[in-house]
């Protein structure tokens, strides 16, 4: 992907116009301090921001459009990337004295607590951070954008609305009651093959203990794993699976939503645990443009930035935003209130994630196949 030219001020002058504007109504927020203009200043000096991130640029069409209109001297690039390489090019490119990205977008609580053990996570308190429950924050200067629910997808065509599952149990029983149904109709993220994937598998076992494993064997001779919700959405979509189980939303919800979508697929939230896999951004301390990145990470924890996203089906965070305010869109809240409190399953910051890695994967290939 090609770096697109950044747009400049045709002068100086319409530069020191543009900046004043944008201090006078920083001024009147009262929840961000006093000298947060320094920050506005020095973003407009530095003129652009690159974010490094795991969503479609699409997803970002609203948030760059709102920023941009807020902070016209900042201009944004996106650059779409891999989950573990959105923190292995920025660690390859500071290593190498490179130009890198300035705000870190990814999932994965491994890549972030790597990072943060290296010590290149800048230490960042935004003044919205207020807003948000302590969970969302697992390090200093990380903060928690977005949770996708992980969900259930199925072809309407092909499963009947009896055997459509309500939660991983009922998932196990139909399929064993139906094998003529189900067999070789299933599919699930690769735990072996993508870090998402692993995510959600990990989040599972953390939150519902070693049953999960006994779940995972009896519904393995039904299932062909896949690399990614793309690939199982497509061909749930054709019919080569009936179902997708632990597959995630918001590729689900867009496909659901598409012309003609929701006569052909189907989704559910899983009622005995639902994995919310949390998207977390950071500035990274290697940034080329930090005060920029520092604008752009507080405008999409604002509630503004968060509606952009909720717009793209994105499961915002921030408490204080309705199901309402977002048009109909899940919130965090509002999956936590269907599916009940104590069924959501935030994937954990925790070390176990690293270094147990090895081990889950054997036993998830054993159990799945290769």
């Amino acid at each position: 992907m090609k770096r697109r030219d950044f747009v400049v001020l045709a002068s100086a002058v319409s530069m020191l116009a543009v900046t004043g504007a944008i201090s006078s109504a920083v001024a009147a927020d009262t929840t961000y301090p006093a000298d947060y203009k320094s920050i506005v200043d020095a973003a407009n000096a530095e003129g652009s921001v690159l974010i490094y991130q795991n969503m479609n640029s699409d997803v970002w069409a609203q948030v760059k459009a709102g920023f941009e209109a807020k902070y016209p001297s900042v201009k944004v690039q996106t650059l779409d990337l891999e989950a573990n390489e959105v923190i292995e090019r920025y660690l390859s490119e500071k290593g190498s004295g490179r130009p890198t990205g300035d705000l870190l977008v990814t999932t994965g609580p491994d890549v972030w607590i790597g990072l943060e053990k290296k010590g290149e996570v800048l230490p960042y308190e935004s003044p919205e951070a207020v807003a948000y429950e302590n969970w969302s924050k697992p390090f200093k200067g990380v903060y928690t954008m977005t949770a996708d629910p992980i969900i259930f997808l199925y072809n309407k065509l092909l499963l009947k609305p009896e055997l459509v599952p309500t939660s991983m149990a009922d998932l196990v029983a139909k399929a064993q009651a139906n094998p003529d149904v189900f067999k070789g109709k299933l599919t699930t993220y690769a735990a072996n093959l993508n870090t998402y994937g692993y995510t959600v598998q990990y989040a599972m076992v953390k939150g519902q203990g070693d049953k999960i494993w006994d779940w995972y064997k009896a519904l393995a001779p039904f299932t062909q794993p896949e690399t990614g919700a793309g690939p199982m959405t497509e061909k749930v979509a054709s019919g080569q699976y009936v179902l997708a189980f632990l597959t995630g939303s918001a590729t689900s919800w867009v496909a659901t939503r598409a012309p003609g979508g929701d006569q052909l697929l189907g989704w559910s939230f899983i009622n005995d645990g639902t994995p919310m896999v949390p998207r977390s951004m950071a500035v990274p301390k290697g940034a080329s443009h930090p005060n920029a990145a520092k604008l752009m990470l507080d405008y999409i924890l604002s509630r503004e930035g968060q509606l952009a996203f909720a717009a793209t089906h994105r499961t915002i965070i921030r408490p204080d935003i309705t199901r309402e305010d977002a048009k109909g869109e899940y919130t965090y809240a509002t999956v936590a209130k269907e599916v009940g409190a104590d069924k959501v399953l935030n994937v954990p910051y925790d070390d176990d994630v690293i270094s147990g890695y090895d081990e889950f994967v054997k036993k998830w290939k054993a159990t799945f196949g290769g």
